[in-house]
């Protein structure tokens, strides 16, 4: 699978995004922070692309967008209720997320190299907070979950940030000297970004009208 082809297959997140946007008027407001997301993803692919071709490296765009999708995930867990019962713990991550992205980006690392310590850190606190919101929705929700966009979003989620994870402790510890290994690293990353950006955009049509809010009492 040659360069072209993944760059194709990674623009498929503006489905989702230009799925939102057509029906942001209807859609309940609690789920736009999901749609900045997708849009963010979008545009930063779109960015890379340039950065690319014109300099040979998209690390500096790339930063930046992991800063603000990791704000912008926290807004959305935020407004399904997950720190309804402790709104200081929103705040807290914020400033956590913020400090560590500081630190990672302009003390450990550098800001126009790729580092891997805060999206560690970041993927595994997406993970964290996605299985504790599904936890809360088989609590509470008595509806088919299948068809609950909170749902399948948190699903992504894990295993789409899960595997991040993965891929950047193979970075640290020095697991990617065999350039087969990265490329069936990176082939697998591949689909499932694949397959999230799909659901995704199933998300997005599933997420409930104003009046239908799912979110969590």
């Amino acid at each position: 699978m040659n360069f072209s082809v993944l760059q194709l297959l990674s623009y498929l997140v503006g489905i989702a995004a230009i799925l939102g946007l057509v029906y942001s008027k209807r859609i309940d407001r609690a789920f736009f922070p999901f749609i900045f997301f997708l849009w963010a993803g979008f545009l930063n692919e779109i960015v890379s692309g340039i950065c690319i071709s014109l300099y040979r490296t998209n690390a500096i765009n790339s930063n930046i967008y992991i800063l603000i999708s990791s704000l912008l995930v926290l807004w959305q867990f935020s407004n399904w209720g997950l720190f309804k019962s402790n709104n200081r713990v929103f705040l807290f991550l914020i400033l956590l997320f913020i400090s560590c992205w500081v630190i990672d980006s302009f003390f450990i690392g550098h800001i126009s190299r790729f580092n891997p310590y805060y999206r560690i850190f970041y993927s595994f606190s997406v993970v964290l907070m996605s299985i504790q919101m599904i936890n809360r929705l088989f609590s509470t929700q008595k509806k088919q979950l299948i068809r609950n966009s909170v749902f399948l979003i948190c699903i992504c989620f894990i295993v789409f940030f899960t595997y991040k994870a993965l891929v950047e402790i193979f970075w640290v510890y020095g697991l990617n000297a065999s350039r087969d290994f990265r490329v069936e690293v990176y082939r697998i990353m591949t689909y499932i970004n694949l397959t999230a950006n799909l659901l995704y955009a199933i998300a997005v049509l599933w997420i409930p009208r104003k009046q239908e809010s799912l979110l969590l009492s």
